[in-house]
């Protein structure tokens, strides 16, 4: 592969290397760089996003075991969106992690998760909602916050980087 093609080859090693490097900052809770995994310097692209969360959808499910259900109510049609589709792709997985944590932790065994996209004037909302027991108003109040949790676990990132991309996308969380 080096020698047919040098560029494709640096191509795929970069993008490993990019998935390493996000990979480690989630698992590790890289304290330093909270919101690095959004700060590459990639150019941003224009894809479908339907696209996108249908795909975000298919990898949760091979993440998440039943009985916890993934499920996304998108429209057939395309919408066209211009932002990192990696960087969307790492908030959508860390949502719906969240989800199905929030689900766990309430005991329940019939767990479902629901992946909505809303085509607004000038903007699209995406929704991630499940049948957990939802948050205290004081856990909402500090949800978004780098590191934050109101489990047993390590904090993570994954509300933080929601705010973060939605801000960087002339969006709101």
């Amino acid at each position: 592969l080096l020698r047919a093609d040098h560029h494709a080859a640096r191509r795929y090693f970069n993008a490993i290397k990019t998935a390493c490097s996000r990979g480690m900052v989630l698992t590790e809770g890289n304290q330093s760089a909270p919101l690095s995994i959004l700060a590459d310097s990639r150019p941003l692209q224009v894809f479908d996003v339907t696209v996108a969360l249908f795909d975000a959808v298919a990898q949760a499910r091979k993440l998440i075991a039943p009985p916890i259900r993934v499920e996304g109510e998108l429209p057939e049609r395309a919408l066209w969106v211009r932002c990192d589709p990696a960087a969307l792709n790492t908030v959508v997985l860390n949502l719906l992690i969240n989800a199905r944590n929030a689900i766990v932790a309430d005991g329940r065994t019939d767990g479902e998760i629901l992946v909505c996209i809303e085509d607004r004037p000038y903007s699209l909302s995406i929704t991630i909602i499940d049948n957990g027991q939802g948050m205290s108003p004081d856990v909402l109040s500090r949800a978004t916050e780098p590191f934050f949790t109101s489990g047993d676990t390590q904090g993570g990132l994954g509300l933080a980087t929601g705010v973060a991309f939605a801000q960087e996308n002339g969006g709101h969380f």
